[in-house]
């Protein structure tokens, strides 16, 4: 199942990184979070079908207040400092949703492989995930994001900004869960880098093509991407979306 897969995958990639220890792990070596299955997940496989990278999109639409996110556990919501600043800046983006009638979505759990951090592979996940969204009709999105491995530089290439409050900027900050140096960003999907829009688009056409598997699902399948869809740093990479 791609779910299990996908658990044991960022397992993996998050132990090698000491973010997470072995106590994090399920009895049968899943690193499984209770939103997991109330949460979109854009898998990248390889041209033999093992995953070797994951986004996840928690769609928070019909939430209302800060503290119904999966956002308000991190640490800068603890901080007497940030804490305030935090809930106002996210509560700002889902108003500015409702208004406009998209989703409002906490996209995490990005993990890649770690052969293929030296490629576009991290991009190109969250250039999916952007074009995701603009199929379901756009969303705005926040994002807890690792520095680890220049990951929070990356998605700013894709017109990822900090998330700000009357101006301010949200800093970066340790997270204790996690062992490492967070960030907190928003994007629009519907405004990205127009440096990549032709790219976006490519890769939300072929997504409307990808099959959808339902958490509960016993089906298993895989797809493989025509070449000519990716950049060539990536073309060995396949996307598959779960639910």
């Amino acid at each position: 199942m791609l779910l299990s897969e996908m658990q044991r995958f960022r397992g993996a990639v998050y132990l090698e990184d000491g973010a997470i220890s072995r106590r994090d792990f399920t009895l049968d070596g899943r690193h499984a979070l209770d939103i997991d299955t109330q949460s979109w997940h854009l898998l990248a496989l390889d041209q033999i079908g093992r995953i070797c990278g994951c986004v996840r999109i928690l769609e928070q639409t019909n939430a209302r207040r800060f503290d119904e996110l999966w956002i308000s556990n991190c640490a800068l919501a603890g901080s007497p400092h940030w804490s305030a600043r935090l809930r106002k800046a996210v509560e700002s983006e889902m108003t500015l949703a409702g208004r406009e009638r998209i989703w409002f979505a906490e996209v995490g759990g990005l993990a890649i492989a770690p052969d293929r951090r030296c490629t576009t592979l991290s991009l190109a996940t969250m250039l999916a995930t952007s074009g995701l969204l603009q199929l379901l009709g756009g969303a705005r999105c926040v994002a807890t994001v690792t520095t680890r491995h220049g990951c929070a530089p990356i998605l700013r290439r894709m017109g990822v900004t900090s998330l700000t409050d009357d101006g301010v900027e949200l800093p970066s900050y340790y997270d204790p869960q996690y062992g490492c140096e967070m960030q907190v960003l928003r994007f629009d999907t519907r405004f990205p880098n127009p440096k990549f829009t032709d790219w976006i688009y490519e890769l939300s056409m072929w997504l409307t093509k990808v099959p959808v598997f339902v958490a509960n699902s016993r089906a298993d399948h895989t797809v493989l991407v025509p070449a000519e869809v990716l950049r060539p740093e990536v073309r060995a990479a396949s996307f598959a979306a779960a639910v």
